[in-house]
């Protein structure tokens, strides 16, 4: 989920009223964020006309000019012309014609959707107001809740249809979790329960923990004031963001994953695919894998940034304490790393279950990472010194350019550059690779946005479509972002909004499936995202609820 830029840039919404007029153009013809958009911020919708692809047989011929009518009155508030994307060329990508109906001057707080005169037909609805992501922004980092290993999910925190007992917390599961290369021994035995599902599975890998867990951090660092207390988790009302509570959750497995002299197990997990539905139908046995150096480098740089953000909470006393235990065990995992320097090679002894080691690069960044959280929570020329030793060997200093596949190394470059007593020309380094490869040498970034290179103004590149793209189109967003939040290259600030934005709206429905892209978000304003076209398709009570 949960994309830095989506989890900074979200906001809160007026309630939708459907409007009654017209035919809704569910069929893809009118893309707009279905959530809606801030008042001063540019709006522009985009129309399609399919050429080639699956819904070629859907030639659609748009007006001239377009209109926004009121949700509520069905009034005309606002007509403009539309521009053809890129003089009427067909978007290879999508196989669409587009056009661009640019709506922006409008920013009167409403609700509303976009009208096409000629051929009747309308967008879905969207709202024009200063809070219009709230909803999607509390609804998304809940998300994590039903990630939660261990974990009764009973009114009134989740909804009936999810309801479920507390999982994999049987014989030989999480509370007694084995060695598996002794799996006949109880004297193995380890309390590991807590943590989150990894993905499209219950297993629990530390590894794979590192990035998501450094960008749920750094959303908070950049927008604390966007999080409340009052998400309705367990922890709700306990004077600590929602945000971090689900954090801690996570935070609290790994402590447990960490051994005594500070090397880290490396995943908790069924021996092949065994698996049961609904998670607590789940019986099979659950085993760990050995102490790694990767997984140790993992938590180190986890414990170390999560210390400082803890440590944060002024007045907070349970919670400072709690961020000075991390720092602690962040301090134990670098002496262990000290001790035991080497990459790790864990070739997944006893699983058939996904492998979770990572490559010497991945684990050399960590350790850089490592050591700039850690610097920056307790100011120790060690610390300085290997993140200013190995800084220079991060791939966007090898390759010349900043990319989305990287987004936590990329942070943790950009953290040590803000920190005192680093050179001078370290930082210039770091800044001057980022200013340059966002404005001039990435034709996937800035040159793409002025070029108007996507007609559904999100651009990636072709062989960046791989499984699990939407991250990386929020982590291209990301980038931007970070040219805001890290005050760099300011006269370029208009463009940078912009164009983070529209990675936004295009996992809200400007893409060329006008789907939300964010699942069962009905109740937060989506007329049209994935769980709803499911179940239109189905019906409910399908496999998707079950």
């Amino acid at each position: 989920m949960l994309l830095r830029i989506l989890s900074t840039l979200l906001g809160a919404g007026l309630l939708l009223v459907p409007h009654t007029i017209a035919q809704i153009s569910a069929n893809g013809t009118i893309h707009i964020d279905q959530f809606g958009y801030y008042p001063s911020a540019p709006k522009v919708a985009v129309i399609s006309n399919p050429v080639t692809g699956f819904n070629a047989a859907e030639n659609f011929t748009p007006a001239s000019i377009y209109q926004i009518k009121s949700s509520l009155t069905d009034e005309i508030v606002y007509e403009g012309s539309i521009t053809a994307w890129n003089n009427g060329q067909t978007h290879d990508q999508s196989g669409d014609k587009v056009w661009w109906f640019d709506f922006s001057p409008l920013q009167t707080v409403g609700s509303y959707y976009v009208y096409d005169p000629q051929n009747a037909l309308s967008s879905y609805p969207f709202t024009i107001g200063e809070n219009v992501y709230d909803e999607v922004l509390k609804l998304a980092t809940r998300t994590y809740l039903y990630q939660r290993s261990g974990f009764k999910k009973e009114s009134p925190y989740v909804a009936e249809a999810y309801a479920d007992g507390a999982s994999h917390l049987g014989f030989l599961q999480d509370l007694n979790c084995r060695d598996v290369l002794q799996p006949d021994n109880a004297a193995t035995e380890k309390d590991l329960s807590g943590g989150w599902y990894d993905a499209g599975d219950y297993n629990k890998y530390v590894n794979f923990t590192y990035t998501v867990l450094h960008e749920l951090l750094a959303a908070y660092e950049t927008f604390p004031e966007a999080y409340g207390d009052d998400w309705n988790l367990p922890e709700s009302g306990n004077n600590t963001p929602d945000i971090l509570d689900e954090i801690k959750w996570e935070l609290d497995w790994l402590l447990k994953m960490q051994q005594a002299d500070g090397g880290v197990l490396s995943k908790v997990s069924v021996t092949e695919f065994q698996s049961a539905s609904p998670p607590s139908a789940d019986t099979n046995p659950r085993y760990y894998g050995p102490v790694t150096a990767s997984s140790t480098r993992s938590v180190c740089s986890i414990f170390a940034h999560a210390a400082r953000v803890f440590r944060s909470l002024s007045g907070n006393q349970e919670m400072i304490a709690y961020g000075n235990t991390l720092l602690s065990k962040a301090e134990l995992a670098w002496d262990w790393l000290k001790t035991n320097p080497a990459y790790s090679t864990y070739d997944n002894a006893g699983f058939s279950s996904a492998t979770p080691e990572i490559s010497a690069y991945e684990q050399q960044m960590r350790e850089f990472a490592a050591a700039v959280y850690l610097y920056s929570a307790t100011s120790s020329q060690e610390y300085l010194t290997f993140a200013e030793a190995n800084y220079g060997t991060a791939q966007p200093f090898q390759w010349t350019f900043w990319y989305p596949f990287e987004s936590a190394t990329q942070d943790a470059l950009l953290e040590l550059s803000k920190q005192d007593n680093v050179s001078a020309q370290i930082k210039e380094n770091i800044t001057g690779s980022f200013i340059s490869s966002v404005n001039l040498n990435n034709n996937e970034l800035m040159p793409s946005f002025l070029a108007n290179t996507d007609a559904y103004r999100a651009y990636m590149k072709d062989n960046d479509y791989i499984w699990g793209s939407n991250s990386a189109k929020a982590r291209i967003g990301s980038l931007y972002l970070n040219m805001l939040v890290n005050d760099l290259y300011a006269e370029n600030e208009a463009y940078y909004k912009e164009a983070a934005s529209g990675y936004l709206h295009y996992l809200h429905g400007v893409n060329p499936l006008n789907l939300t892209y964010l699942s069962s978000m009905g109740e937060a304003g989506a007329e049209n995202s994935i769980k709803e076209i499911y179940h239109a398709w189905f019906g409910d009570g399908t496999i998707w609820d079950n």
